[in-house]
């Protein structure tokens, strides 16, 4: 299980994906999760390969679904690349406090709704494996969403003949 810091940004899923016929064009992806975590999350961000492709913001992520609509450049090409999912947590502190910690969350399914082949335009109703459109090997990594916790210390102690300077 991968931990997941309030405040952070990190990879939850990733899938290798490869247009068997030629390349897509998507224009819609949402993503499920097995778990309601909308309100731990400020945004999530799609990748593919090293390219940010689209990034939502909270009102995107609406219970355990994550859309990406109006994408303009998410085309699945006939070579393997990778599709990332990458999830930023809200920031939590004095005014904002996380009461619950989402535990074994993960990505339980991809569904892309609105395509078109790239060469010759026609619509794609559905992508998936079954009818061999794309292949989409998932990799869905196990995370949790836990408060960042600082504790404070002294690391040395000060004399009672030395006077403290703030500077």
């Amino acid at each position: 299980t991968k931990t997941v810091l309030a405040g952070s940004t990190v990879a939850v899923y990733s899938a290798d994906v490869l247009a068997n016929d030629e390349k897509i064009d998507v224009e819609t992806i949402k993503y499920t999760l097995n778990k309601d975590i909308s309100t731990a999350i400020s945004s999530a961000s799609l990748y593919l390969g090293s390219t940010l492709v689209a990034t939502t913001s909270s009102s995107d992520i609406v219970g355990a679904f994550i859309t990406f609509d109006n994408l303009d450049d998410l085309i699945i090409g006939t070579d393997s690349s990778e599709l990332e999912l990458r999830l930023t947590t809200n920031n939590y502190g004095k005014d904002k406090v996380l009461t619950t910690v989402y535990s074994d969350v993960k990505v339980t399914n991809i569904d892309v709704t609105k395509a078109k082949w790239v060469d010759s335009g026609d619509s794609i109703t559905k992508i998936n494996s079954d009818d061999n459109t794309v292949v989409l090997t998932p990799n869905s990594k196990i995370f949790s969403v836990v408060p960042a916790v600082v504790t404070p210390s002294v690391s040395t102690s000060l004399s009672s003949s030395t006077t403290p300077v703030l500077q």
